[in-house]
């Protein structure tokens, strides 16, 4: 299981997320991945995904939460997706709520 938590924009860790916040960092710890990968964004409703590069820094992932999806108090699906080759495949989905406001 990953150790997923979410930071404010002053690096705080917070428990949820509600409608309207902004600037929110998912850190993925101790994640066991050699290379960064694809995170693909979308409220659980649609049919488009937003695909954002993480970051992988000392066995760390880190990526932004697209503010956009915070603009709805609705779930957000996060597909982490991984390339090897000339084939790619989702290895984990995380599942973030977002509160009314």
């Amino acid at each position: 299981m990953l150790g997923v938590h979410l930071l404010d924009s002053n690096g705080t860790t917070i428990s949820s997320l509600t409608q309207w916040d902004y600037n929110i960092t998912l850190i993925i710890e101790e994640s066991g991945f050699t290379t960064a990968p694809m995170f693909h964004f979308a409220h659980e409703d649609s049919e488009n995904t937003l695909p954002i590069q993480s970051v992988l820094e000392d066995g760390k992932i880190s990526v932004e939460v697209p503010n956009i999806l915070l603009q709805e108090a609705k779930k957000i699906l996060v597909y982490i997706f991984v390339k090897s080759g000339e084939s790619g495949r989702t290895v984990e989905i995380i599942r973030i709520p977002v509160r009314d406001k």
